[in-house]
């Protein structure tokens, strides 16, 4: 079973992501913020992050950019979650080495063909 890691500072959205990547055989944990997310990332070494670029204190883009300079988490596949306003953000951290991304209100079952 797979493991994602979802690091999402809104606990409704989070529950939501959660509740349907369970539902389609993940096993899945939970960050509510960049900074438990980096320590999370760090001791799981998730098989997927699923991370929230706007997020208070460590944003999205810092954590993403921190997960790239580690050897044991740079190749951790990494789907952004962008709000609106974001788009261009997540376009850059893509050429960067992130995996994809999804904008905010997005249809649960586009994340689940993602990671098929």
């Amino acid at each position: 079973m797979q493991t994602i890691l979802v690091i999402e500072d809104e606990a409704d959205i989070a529950d939501l992501v959660a509740f349907n990547l369970r539902r389609n055989n993940f096993n899945v944990e939970l960050s509510p913020d960049g900074l438990h997310g980096l320590a999370a990332a760090r001791s799981l070494l998730p098989d997927l992050i699923v991370l929230d670029l706007m997020m208070p204190g460590m944003n999205g883009v810092s954590l993403f950019k921190e997960l790239q300079r580690e050897s044991a988490t740079r190749k951790i596949p990494v789907i952004m979650l962008t709000g609106q306003g974001d788009i261009s953000t997540a376009v850059t951290a893509m050429q960067q080495g992130a995996y994809d991304f999804i904008e905010k209100p997005f249809n649960h079952e586009e994340l689940i063909e993602l990671l098929k």
